[in-house]
């Protein structure tokens, strides 16, 4: 079941988490979709729970190997 929150962000929209798959996609305000594979639950809920949500993107979620997804929703 794909879980997903809305950050209190000025760049960050919206993201989703798959545990199955254990893969984070992170929506900016402009467009943007990351996806970032091998993140576990237990990242994910830190995340919600993080006072800035660009300090935790930047400081946790960039450790893991990201794919920028374009409009047909291809990863790339």
């Amino acid at each position: 079941m794909l879980m997903k929150f809305e950050p209190k962000s000025s760049h960050l929209r919206q993201v989703q988490y798959d545990p199955e798959r254990k893969e984070l996609t992170v929506h900016f305000h402009n467009g943007s979709e990351y996806r970032y594979v091998g993140f576990p639950m237990a990242a994910y809920e830190n995340f919600q729970k993080y006072r800035s949500a660009g300090e935790f993107l930047h400081g946790v979620v960039k450790l893991y190997k990201g794919f920028k997804i374009d409009k047909s929703g291809k990863v790339g």
